[in-house]
C-alpha cells in the first residue's frame, strides 16, 4: 500500500512509455487517464473498444490485436534513426 506514482513520482519517468487500456473497463476506473496526465516522458495512450472484441481488463479477447497495436508502437518507438 505505500507503493504510488504520485508527489512528483510520475513525471520523473523518462522512457517512452506505452499504456492500453478498454474504453469501458471495469478495474481502476480514470487511473489510465490519471497517469497518462502526470507522464512528461514520450508516451502513447490507445484505447481498446467492445467493438474490436478488447473491451475486457487487460484487451482479453483480442491478444492479436493488442499485440500488434503494441509491436506497432515498439517498432516505431525504439528502432533505430
Amino acid at each position: 500500500m505505500d507503493y504510488n506514482l504520485r508527489d512528483g513520482v510520475a513525471e520523473k519517468i523518462r522512457c517512452p512509455l506505452w499504456w492500453a487500456t478498454p474504453k469501458a473497463t471495469l478495474f481502476f476506473k480514470g487511473q489510465a487517464d490519471e497517469l497518462f496526465n502526470h507522464l512528461t516522458c514520450n508516451k502513447t495512450l490507445l484505447r481498446f473498444t467492445e467493438a474490436e472484441g478488447a473491451g475486457a481488463h487487460c484487451q482479453m479477447g483480442a491478444g492479436r490485436l493488442a499485440f500488434a497495436r503494441m509491436f506497432d508502437w515498439l517498432d516505431g518507438t525504439l528502432a533505430p534513426s
